[in-house]
């Protein structure tokens, strides 16, 4: 059942993306609603989930399958363009947070990592570094959102489920003001990856979760994928 419950979240959590571009820093009342929404489904079937799952593969788990939902229907929905450099750096924050999933089961020497993806930098206006900042506030409320929600015990106590609320509501919000500027798929994209390695980090450190080598190589597919975003947007 986690893994269904996992699958669900999922489901609301490419929802919960999609709207939240839409809601334009919150100040648009349907897309608000629906996110809200979204995200509340999204929070309880993943608490559900973590009841039996490390906090590190359930959430990385969620977060890649919604990177995969939120780049396809971005591109359909929002038309944004999928350029060669975006293309390298899905695939290599997608493959990197599910790579986590399955890093507990691989041995062996991991993979060689291919060479430096050298793309344009673009110049910065301050809105973009602002919402490049917003960005990098919202990745740090979700890292406190996935090691609360494990802490809930599926929102059985009461203020671990507080405080993961609180933290994911300050997350969405600080999202939704980085999107004015940044493509869905871009910002939630980066925004998950971050969050997946500081959930893998933290959750060791925390929660006493292991990690290992394949782990590791999957923290550098999704650095190299966020880099890749990050100066190609």
């Amino acid at each position: 059942m986690a893994w269904i419950y996992l699958l669900i979240a999922s489901v609301f959590e490419i929802v919960f993306a999609l709207a939240t571009n839409a809601t334009h820093g919150f100040t648009v009342l349907g897309p608000s609603l629906l996110t809200a929404a979204a995200a509340a489904g999204g929070i309880f079937f993943l608490g559900l989930a973590l009841k039996s799952l490390d906090v590190g593969v359930g959430y990385t788990v969620w977060t890649g399958i919604g990177s995969v939902g939120t780049v396809l229907f971005g591109a359909i929905v929002f038309g944004e363009a999928f350029t060669p450099a975006k293309v390298v750096a899905f695939v290599l924050i997608i493959g990197g947070v599910l790579g986590l999933k399955l890093a507990d089961k691989l041995t062996g020497t991991p993979a060689r990592t291919a060479g430096p993806i050298v793309v344009p930098v673009q110049p910065f206006s301050r809105r973009t570094v602002m919402s490049w900042v917003y960005l990098l506030i919202a990745a740090v409320f979700e890292v406190a959102f996935a090691l609360g929600t494990n802490a809930t015990k599926g929102f059985t106590r009461l203020w671990p489920s507080v405080f993961t609320l609180a933290a994911a509501a300050a997350g969405i919000y600080t999202l939704s003001l980085a999107l004015r500027t940044l493509d869905v798929g871009v910002g939630y994209t980066i925004w998950t990856g971050l969050g997946s390695i500081g959930t893998v980090v933290l959750g060791a450190l925390i929660y006493r979760e292991k990690i290992n080598a394949p782990k590791v190589v999957a923290f550098g597919a999704i650095i190299a994928g966020a880099l890749v975003l990050r100066l190609a947007s």
